[in-house]
């Protein structure tokens, strides 16, 4: 298992935003500057410079989408480099999202979500939620949650309400991905439910206290705790979770069959298939990190000094 790390220097102000697609790299800064990376080498591939922070970010092979907070929208094409700017809503745009090459899914700070193709910027689908909602989007679902007990799941391609979820208790967090519905309240309860029809809500209970983060794969559930504590269920033999020995900063999925921890000075690669520590990938210790983001076989750590770090496994395939 052979792993590499290169530090990628990012905006000398604060980073707002940082995701990974691919071989590129978004990251933006609360001076307004966005810009583009090569991972493959840390070189610029494009610098965005505008008056106000980007709300929410969405990058594809396709391209990189910022939204912002008077409601518009910059579309930077991957292949020339083309600009376009249209208007979604006179409200910011708090959470964006590709869900194909040139669709994309926007939730504003009213309550309105639109399907737009981008290219053209014309709507082809819009709903209404509750403003404020929490918002989880996996696999062309997109699970909604406005801070109660009720959750619905909509199918993005027209918005229709797939399934709609009731919980026993207001929920703090919701997650969805490896085809479940995750929610945490702030009383150490987990909710899980298979996104099936007529399936029951399951509740898990979280040793390691009020639930941070949650996420899923390879038949197992993931929390990340408050106090640091890193609990997985294994979802297919029993509900009695294993809690593994570290005080985690951050967690993040890998591939589908990896589960990322970010502690202190290190990061630590556990099978979820195997349930054991199959690497340990040292980091500087002369900075404090407090971030770990993934995207496919490719992670990034980033420290409080908005300095990024790829990490990159290329056995796993």
């Amino acid at each position: 298992k052979q792993w590499y790390q290169r530090r990628v220097r990012g905006q000398q102000e604060e980073l707002e935003h940082v995701i990974v697609c691919g071989r590129a790299l978004l990251t933006t800064s609360l001076d307004g500057l966005s810009v583009l990376w090569d991972l493959e080498n840390g070189s610029i591939r494009l610098q965005i410079t505008s008056e106000t922070v980007p709300w929410s970010v969405a990058l594809s092979l396709t391209g990189v989408l910022l939204s912002h907070g008077d409601g518009s929208v910059n579309v930077i094409r991957a292949r020339d480099h083309h600009v376009k700017t249209f208007q979604i809503s006179d409200s910011g745009i708090t959470f964006t999202r590709f869900i194909s090459n040139w669709n994309a899914l926007f939730v504003c700070e009213d309550g309105g979500m639109s399907l737009v193709e981008v290219e053209k910027g014309s709507v082809t689908a819009t709903t209404r939620v509750y403003p404020g909602s929490q918002i989880s989007y996996d696999d062309g679902l997109v699970a909604v949650c406005g801070g109660f007990t009720i959750v619905k799941v909509y199918e993005c391609n027209l918005l229709t309400v797939h399934r709609v979820f009731q919980f026993g208790q207001c929920l703090s967090t919701i997650h969805l991905s490896d085809s479940v519905l995750l929610g945490a309240d702030n009383f150490a309860l987990i909710y899980l439910s298979p996104l099936t029809p007529h399936s029951d809500v399951e509740e898990l209970e979280s040793s390691g206290g009020v639930v941070r983060k949650l996420c899923a794969a390879a038949g197992h559930v993931i929390a990340l705790c408050d106090n640091g504590a890193v609990l997985i269920w294994d979802r297919a033999y029993h509900h009695i979770p294993q809690q593994l020995d570290v005080i985690a900063l951050d967690i993040a999925i890998l591939g589908s069959r990896y589960l990322l921890i970010l502690v202190s000075e290190s990061v630590l690669l556990w099978s979820l298939s195997d349930s054991v520590c199959v690497d340990e990938i040292e980091l500087s210790k002369h900075r404090t990190y407090f971030q770990i983001v993934s995207d496919g076989d490719r992670a990034l750590v980033i420290s409080a000094s908005s300095d990024i770090v790829p990490l990159k496994l290329t056995a796993l395939h």
